[in-house]
């Protein structure tokens, strides 16, 4: 179910992207987003592996990938699915449980940062009681 919402989303962005690159005339619009993360990660140098289990992603690695590629420009759907027989050329990463993001406000008054904070999945019985 994951990987049929992940496929619909990624076909979804691939034919936006191939949209944008037609000649149409488009009104220029800028919408920033300033992400701002905590100076120390919450894990250093956690596996794949590790991710995979901790955060019960069973196919992290084959969506980063695939996630990776289509962010080049110019990315078809065949080179996204190809994508995953490529190596990453790294093998770990560092993972930050919290961020702060802050859109470019409607009003100039007002700032507004956002919080988001995320915690992986503890319990080894996915039915059973979760321990926070």
């Amino acid at each position: 179910m994951i990987l049929n919402k992940f496929q619909e989303e990624l076909s979804w962005i691939l034919e936006q992207q191939q949209l944008s690159v037609s000649p149409k005339p488009k009104a220029a619009t800028t919408i920033s987003v300033r992400i701002f993360l905590p100076i120390n990660s919450t894990a250093i140098g956690k596996s794949f592996a590790s991710i995979q289990k901790s955060h019960n992603i069973p196919h992290f690695q084959e969506h980063l990938t695939r996630y990776l590629e289509m962010l080049k420009p110019g990315s078809t759907n065949a080179d996204v699915e190809d994508s995953i027989t490529k190596p990453l050329p790294f093998d770990q990463l560092d993972l930050y449980y919290s961020f702060k993001f802050s859109p470019e406000s409607l009003d100039d008054e007002k700032e507004i940062v956002d919080v988001v904070k995320a915690t992986p999945f503890i319990s080894k019985n996915c039915f059973g009681p979760r321990r926070i």
